[in-house]
């Protein structure tokens, strides 16, 4: 699903001392904006760079950078005569120019102009963006499940499916392919409900197409781990929508918010999983509800599935009961739970005495009894048990839970656990242990114990490994992992450039252009040493790919790639003047074909490229 998540303060998954930051600069402006319902302070170009994130000192130049990238097809749009004609051309500019490759999170606007990478609502405010002036009433439309454009076109509404380059007044019915939809709006909607959902969408104003870009952004910032970020993100966004979608906003959220949480799933991380759909579960009710809560229960019982497989049986006990609480049916695991409770029992057979001490008909039955089995959990971890020792500490913090014993008996066994998972680059159960313990860390008596060092430590030295072995994905998944738990760490970021850098190296020399693209602009942003080496990677890969098309005789494509190369390597004479030569040709054939509209919508460009061809070109009839 690829719409707007609700803006509201994380509660329960950020830190609890956490803190909106009030609004400053540019943002200022803009929530001053969303007093009186219009945009003044701000154009909708700029108000999306600052809800995309990007600092107020760069929304300049990334203005200036966006403008720049929309100039040519806007100027081949002004070649129609008719606004219908306008719109379909500008369109298919757009995807000639600046849209490559869809991205289901792709919101922010200032990594579609850098990276090509769009999504559906990215997609329809830049063409909103590029149709002002052209084309009368450029706006944004939304569904529960999608987002488009529409404009009025010789006084007729027509819809624009910024996705495609030819989505501009199409038969959705044609255009809703099982393969379509599953790309723009998830797994589980058919090309009816789709299509249905269309039948009733609602324009966005201003304000909140921009809120609807903060919300998106929220969603990709919970899943990179930046809470604090995502809970301000959301506070924007909250402030900006206005009129009705204030009452769609939560079954949106909802909606996207499992969509990330199914993606946490399939990583294995089930505990940001089960923290998400929480989130998501606030604040919405009906059909959205009942679908989060179904999966909030399948999550815990697949945790408490893990807990069994790795032997933690009151762990798993833990988890049956949060599945529980969260709406699942005690028959469901039933049989599971029993097994649980059997072996966690048979766990307890030397520890006779604190068996006994459970038995006693006094009210300190249970303290002793949890004495007992911490003390029993002490002794297990000193003679390096350290796994019944956990189980044992467990037992103890069950029977009398917040007792100092009993915390300290489970933060010190679960610290062995990390120390031996750590030293294996068991990364993922050095997080899960490592989380398990902070609720005991009152048992170091206020002494630190850095969270962060462990499980960003534990990531960045499995990532050298993969390094070392070439394995640039899985080295580029673990440091951005590590670098969630570091942010600050420099040798983490220049670690992750290197990666994203080999990476796109790697691509860019099979003329992948569209893969390489994205790494190469993360790298030269975590590490500005490499950009040049980028810059020139991306510029032999964009000769690489156009000189393919052009073998081909697809001189319109030739070129199109030759242009997209020129936004990543600007100063590159050779492609400027292969793009001179592919429009050239481009026109040549169309001239042959009589196709004098086509060719006269190149004129602009051959005239700026210098191609006297473009007179023979105007003369066409």
């Amino acid at each position: 699903m690829n719409t707007l998540v609700v803006a509201c303060l994380l509660v329960g998954a950020a830190p609890a001392d956490m803190r909106i930051p009030a609004p400053s600069g540019l943002e200022a402006k803009l929530l001053v904006d969303a007093a009186d319902g219009a945009l003044q302070q701000l154009t909708l170009l700029e108000a999306s760079l600052v809800a995309s994130g990007v600092p107020d000192r760069d929304v300049p130049a990334e203005a200036a950078r966006a403008k720049g990238a929309l100039a040519p097809a806007i100027e081949r749009a002004r070649t129609q005569r008719t606004a219908a004609a306008r719109g379909a051309q500008l369109l298919r500019g757009l995807h000639d120019t600046v849209f490559r490759q869809y991205a289901l999170t792709a919101t922010e606007v200032d990594d579609v102009i850098h990276t090509g990478e769009f999504n559906c609502l990215s997609s329809a405010l830049l063409f909103v963006v590029a149709a002002d002036g052209l084309l009368e009433r450029p706006r944004a439309m939304v569904t529960r499940y999608h987002a488009f454009a529409r404009v009025t076109a010789d006084g007729t509404p027509a819809d624009v499916e910024t996705t495609t380059p030819a989505g501009f007044a199409a038969d959705r019915a044609k255009l809703m392919t099982p393969e379509y939809i599953k790309k723009i709006a998830g797994h589980d909607v058919t090309p009816t409900e789709l299509l249905a959902d269309l039948e009733h969408p609602e324009e966005l104003p201003a304000l909140s197409l921009v809120a609807a870009v903060y919300s998106n952004r929220a969603v990709g910032l919970v899943q990179r781990g930046d809470l604090p970020g995502a809970a301000i993100a959301l506070d924007r966004a909250q402030r900006l929508a206005t009129g009705s979608l204030r009452e769609r906003l939560a079954a949106w959220r909802g909606g996207v918010l499992n969509g990330g949480a199914v993606a946490l799933v399939e990583q294995g991380r089930l505990d940001d999983a089960r923290a998400l759909l929480e989130l998501a579960l606030e604040g919405t009710s009906g059909k959205t509800r009942a679908l989060l809560s179904a999966n909030l229960q399948n999550v815990r019982l697949r945790q408490a599935d893990e807990a069994l497989v790795r032997q933690d049986w009151s762990g798993a006990l833990a988890f049956f009961d949060a599945a529980a609480r969260a709406g699942a049916s005690p028959s469901e695991f039933a049989e599971q739970r029993a097994r649980a409770t059997a072996r966690l029992a048979a766990l307890e057979g030397s520890d006779v005495r604190c068996a006994a001490e459970l038995q006693k008909a006094d009210a300190s039955a249970r303290s002793s009894a949890a004495l007992c089995y911490a003390g029993m959990s002490r002794a297990k971890r000193e003679h390096g048990d350290v796994d019944d020792a956990l189980q044992l500490a467990r037992r103890a913090h069950e029977l009398a839970p917040g007792g100092p014993e009993t915390e300290g008996a489970v933060f010190f066994a679960l610290a062995e656990q990390v120390k031996r998972a750590r030293e294996a680059d068991a990364c993922d159960l050095v997080e899960s242990l490592v989380r398990e313990a902070q609720p005991y860390e009152r048992a170091l008596h206020g002494q630190p114990w850095p969270h962060e060092e462990i499980i960003g430590g534990c990531l960045a030295h499995a990532a050298e490994a993969a390094f070392a072995t070439r394995e640039w994905s899985k080295a580029g998944a673990l440091l951005r992992r590590a670098q969630s738990q570091l942010p600050n760490d420099a040798t983490v970021r220049t670690n992750l450039a290197r990666v994203d850098a080999n990476l796109a190296l790697e691509h860019a020399r099979e003329g992948a252009c569209d893969r390489a693209r994205p790494l190469a602009h993360r790298a030269a942003v975590g590490d500005p040493s490499v950009a040049a080496s980028m810059t020139s990677a991306l510029e032999h890969c964009a000769h690489v790919e156009a000189e393919r098309a052009a073998k081909r005789g697809d001189w319109a494509a030739a070129a199109a790639l030759a242009r997209r190369g020129l936004h990543d390597a600007p100063e590159s004479k050779a492609l400027k003047d292969n793009v001179g030569v592919y429009l050239h040709n481009q026109a040549v054939t169309l001239l042959k074909a009589k196709r004098c509209e086509e060719a006269k919508a190149l004129v602009p460009e051959l005239r700026a490229a210098g191609r006297t061809i473009a007179d023979d070109v105007e003369k066409c009839r």
